[in-house]
């Protein structure tokens, strides 16, 4: 059986870094100098379209302080 993302934790943990979808947005570009819409991390959120990029998963941890592992759970 072939291991499958079940869902993006995203949400979760941007609230628990205390950032708004916004704020997440400004700090990617800041820290990692990569421009992303609130449209984006909406649709990551909700699972929506195309998983994250390995640069972005790492950008993302980066920001938010957590292991790439963090941002999604996986079945298989």
């Amino acid at each position: 059986m072939a291991l499958q993302i079940w869902k993006c934790q995203l949400r979760s943990l941007r609230k628990s870094a205390g950032y708004t979808q916004s704020e997440l947005c400004e700090a990617l570009e800041e820290e990692c100098g990569i421009e992303v819409t609130k449209a984006y991390i909406s649709n990551l959120e909700n699972n929506r379209g195309t998983p994250a990029s390995h640069l972005m998963l790492k950008a993302l941890a980066i920001v938010l302080e957590c292991s790439m592992d963090d941002l999604y759970t996986y079945k298989r």
